[in-house]
Protein backbone atom coordinates (compact mmCIF):
# COMPACT_ATOMS: atom_id res chain seq x y z
CA UNK A 1 0.00 0.00 0.00
CA UNK A 2 1.00 3.28 -0.76
CA UNK A 3 -0.33 6.43 0.21
CA UNK A 4 -0.48 9.14 -2.64
CA UNK A 5 -1.51 12.85 -2.87
CA UNK A 6 -3.82 13.49 -6.13
CA UNK A 7 -4.34 17.12 -7.23
CA UNK A 8 -4.50 19.24 -10.48
CA UNK A 9 -4.09 22.58 -10.01
CA UNK A 10 -2.52 25.74 -12.86
CA UNK A 11 1.05 27.39 -12.37
CA UNK A 12 -0.28 29.41 -9.30
CA UNK A 13 -1.37 26.28 -7.38
CA UNK A 14 -4.73 26.98 -8.04
CA UNK A 15 -7.04 23.98 -7.09
CA UNK A 16 -10.45 25.63 -7.07
CA UNK A 17 -12.84 28.26 -7.70
CA UNK A 18 -16.34 28.81 -5.66
CA UNK A 19 -15.52 25.03 -4.12
CA UNK A 20 -15.49 23.59 -7.67
CA UNK A 21 -12.63 22.83 -10.20
CA UNK A 22 -11.95 25.65 -11.94
CA UNK A 23 -11.10 24.27 -15.33
CA UNK A 24 -12.67 21.45 -17.42
CA UNK A 25 -10.39 18.86 -18.37
CA UNK A 26 -11.77 15.55 -19.63
CA UNK A 27 -8.14 14.42 -20.19
CA UNK A 28 -7.16 14.55 -16.45
CA UNK A 29 -10.81 13.46 -15.17
CA UNK A 30 -9.95 10.18 -17.15
CA UNK A 31 -6.74 9.77 -15.63
CA UNK A 32 -8.07 10.88 -11.96
CA UNK A 33 -11.02 7.84 -12.81
CA UNK A 34 -8.57 5.23 -13.78
CA UNK A 35 -5.70 6.12 -11.25
CA UNK A 36 -7.98 6.16 -8.00
CA UNK A 37 -9.98 3.12 -9.46
CA UNK A 38 -10.30 0.43 -6.88
CA UNK A 39 -8.36 2.14 -4.27
CA UNK A 40 -9.30 4.05 -1.20
CA UNK A 41 -9.88 7.68 -1.76
CA UNK A 42 -9.83 10.14 1.45
CA UNK A 43 -11.44 13.37 1.47
CA UNK A 44 -12.86 16.58 3.14
CA UNK A 45 -16.10 17.50 3.35
CA UNK A 46 -16.30 20.27 0.75
CA UNK A 47 -14.49 17.97 -1.64
CA UNK A 48 -17.33 15.21 -1.24
CA UNK A 49 -20.60 17.69 -1.45
CA UNK A 50 -18.69 18.87 -4.92
CA UNK A 51 -18.69 15.60 -6.40
CA UNK A 52 -20.70 15.11 -9.65
CA UNK A 53 -22.62 11.38 -7.34
CA UNK A 54 -22.63 13.62 -3.84
CA UNK A 55 -24.63 12.12 -1.91
CA UNK A 56 -23.39 8.75 -2.94
CA UNK A 57 -19.15 8.70 -3.01
CA UNK A 58 -17.35 8.02 -5.52
CA UNK A 59 -17.89 4.33 -7.35
CA UNK A 60 -15.96 1.58 -7.40
CA UNK A 61 -13.75 3.06 -4.62
CA UNK A 62 -13.40 3.18 -0.77
CA UNK A 63 -14.45 6.15 0.22
CA UNK A 64 -13.10 8.25 3.58
CA UNK A 65 -14.24 11.28 4.26
CA UNK A 66 -12.97 13.32 6.95
CA UNK A 67 -15.59 15.71 9.20
CA UNK A 68 -16.67 16.38 12.16
CA UNK A 69 -20.35 17.72 11.28
CA UNK A 70 -21.53 14.86 8.83
CA UNK A 71 -23.66 12.80 10.72
CA UNK A 72 -22.26 8.55 9.91
CA UNK A 73 -20.10 6.24 11.85
CA UNK A 74 -17.19 4.88 11.17
CA UNK A 75 -18.02 0.61 10.74
CA UNK A 76 -15.65 -0.90 8.78
CA UNK A 77 -16.48 -4.32 9.84
CA UNK A 78 -19.92 -4.01 8.44
CA UNK A 79 -18.03 -2.68 5.04
CA UNK A 80 -19.80 0.44 4.26
CA UNK A 81 -17.92 1.89 1.82
CA UNK A 82 -18.39 5.81 2.81
CA UNK A 83 -17.11 7.02 6.36
CA UNK A 84 -16.54 9.36 8.13
CA UNK A 85 -13.26 10.11 10.51
CA UNK A 86 -11.52 12.43 11.81
CA UNK A 87 -7.49 13.12 11.25
CA UNK A 88 -6.41 11.03 13.86
CA UNK A 89 -8.40 8.19 12.95
CA UNK A 90 -7.56 8.06 9.17
CA UNK A 91 -3.59 8.09 10.08
CA UNK A 92 -4.58 5.01 12.25
CA UNK A 93 -6.40 3.68 9.63
CA UNK A 94 -3.70 4.11 7.14
CA UNK A 95 -0.89 2.63 9.74
CA UNK A 96 -3.19 -0.01 10.17
CA UNK A 97 -3.52 -1.12 6.24
CA UNK A 98 -0.13 -0.95 5.64
CA UNK A 99 1.16 -3.89 3.75
CA UNK A 100 -2.13 -4.63 1.97
CA UNK A 101 -2.22 -4.13 -1.82
CA UNK A 102 -4.80 -1.23 -2.04
CA UNK A 103 -3.17 2.23 -2.41
CA UNK A 104 -4.81 5.24 -0.57
CA UNK A 105 -5.17 8.25 -2.06
CA UNK A 106 -5.61 11.70 -0.60
CA UNK A 107 -8.24 13.95 -3.41
CA UNK A 108 -8.33 16.98 -1.64
CA UNK A 109 -9.34 19.84 0.00
CA UNK A 110 -6.68 22.47 0.40
CA UNK A 111 -6.95 21.38 4.28
CA UNK A 112 -7.05 17.79 3.74
CA UNK A 113 -3.86 18.45 1.26
CA UNK A 114 -1.96 20.29 4.28
CA UNK A 115 -3.16 18.03 7.51
CA UNK A 116 -2.06 15.07 6.25
CA UNK A 117 1.25 15.29 3.76
CA UNK A 118 3.38 13.91 6.20
CA UNK A 119 2.05 10.35 5.33
CA UNK A 120 1.72 11.03 1.53
CA UNK A 121 4.12 9.18 -0.15
CA UNK A 122 3.95 9.98 -3.36
CA UNK A 123 2.39 12.90 -5.39
CA UNK A 124 0.53 12.77 -8.52
CA UNK A 125 -0.24 16.59 -9.79
CA UNK A 126 -1.71 17.22 -12.81
CA UNK A 127 -0.73 20.89 -14.37
CA UNK A 128 -3.33 22.38 -15.84
CA UNK A 129 -2.26 25.37 -18.12
CA UNK A 130 -5.48 27.72 -17.32
CA UNK A 131 -5.94 31.47 -17.31
CA UNK A 132 -9.45 30.03 -14.93
CA UNK A 133 -9.91 32.06 -11.58
CA UNK A 134 -8.85 30.37 -8.30
CA UNK A 135 -10.02 31.25 -4.71
CA UNK A 136 -8.32 27.98 -3.58
CA UNK A 137 -4.58 27.47 -3.86
CA UNK A 138 -2.10 24.85 -2.35
CA UNK A 139 0.32 26.42 -0.20
CA UNK A 140 3.67 27.23 -1.68
CA UNK A 141 6.53 24.42 -0.46
CA UNK A 142 4.03 21.90 -0.03
CA UNK A 143 5.61 19.22 -1.87
CA UNK A 144 9.32 20.50 -1.23
CA UNK A 145 10.28 17.39 0.07
CA UNK A 146 9.19 14.98 -3.03
CA UNK A 147 11.41 14.68 -6.12
CA UNK A 148 10.07 14.09 -9.63
CA UNK A 149 10.37 10.59 -10.67
CA UNK A 150 8.30 10.59 -14.47
CA UNK A 151 5.79 12.90 -16.05
CA UNK A 152 3.40 12.09 -18.78
CA UNK A 153 1.18 14.48 -20.84
CA UNK A 154 -2.08 14.12 -21.05
CA UNK A 155 -2.98 17.02 -23.42
CA UNK A 156 -2.07 20.55 -24.91
CA UNK A 157 -3.41 22.10 -21.97
CA UNK A 158 -2.61 19.21 -18.78
CA UNK A 159 0.49 16.89 -17.85
CA UNK A 160 0.57 14.36 -15.22
CA UNK A 161 4.10 14.93 -12.92
CA UNK A 162 4.48 11.90 -10.69
CA UNK A 163 6.83 12.30 -7.35
CA UNK A 164 8.23 10.73 -4.36
CA UNK A 165 9.08 11.80 -0.97
CA UNK A 166 13.37 12.19 -1.06
CA UNK A 167 15.38 13.48 -2.83
CA UNK A 168 15.57 17.50 -4.47
CA UNK A 169 12.91 19.33 -4.05
CA UNK A 170 10.00 19.72 -6.68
Amino acid sequence: MTVKLIVACNHDLGIGYKGKLPWHCPEDLEHFKEATKGHTVIMGRKTYESLPCYPKGLPFRDNIIVSDTLEMKTDWDKGFSTVVMNLEEVKAHIEKNKGYDQDIFIIGGKSIYEQLIDVVEEVVCTLVTSDAECDTYLKKGLFRDFKIVGEKYLTVEAGVTYCKRGGDSV
